[in-house]
């Protein structure tokens, strides 16, 4: 595994963490026990650890929430959908070799008088019953 480093802002200081003068083994060095249970009969395995142990600590600042930002990305989003909506419509209206065949497809062209006067009678006749 290939680890790459880059260059962090700021002053980087090192520290060993353990006794290099311990008499019995300096560096990382512990035992820890797993225990499992084989055909009922409880087995303990004692495990040594040893090598170089890597202690990172990052510090830093935090960002505190706040409501207002967060509704005015929302709504951002929400306008930038509108606005996208919009200008498709204009690229395939205008652009597009089949704009006619789209055109003809997303509008519809009411041009039958009888058919309008048919629809201002209906939405009378449903105003005069609910009058009575």
């Amino acid at each position: 595994i290939w680890i790459i480093l880059t260059p962090i802002a700021g002053r980087s200081k090192f520290k060993r963490l353990d006794n290099s003068n311990a008499s019995i083994a300096p560096g990382y060095n512990f035992r820890y026990a797993t225990n499992y249970m084989v055909d009922g009969v409880m087995h303990r395995q004692l495990t040594k650890a040893y090598g170089i142990r890597f202690q990172i600590l990052v510090s830093g600042e935090a960002g505190k929430f706040s409501v207002v930002p967060l509704f005015l990305n929302i709504g951002s989003g929400i306008a930038l959908l509108g606005i996208s909506t919009v200008l498709c419509d204009m690229l395939v209206l205008y652009v597009v070799k089949r704009r006619k065949y789209y055109r003809e497809n997303k509008y519809q062209m009411v041009e039958d008088e009888e058919a309008l006067l048919g629809f201002v009678k209906i939405k009378r006749r449903d105003t005069a019953e609910t009058e009575e």
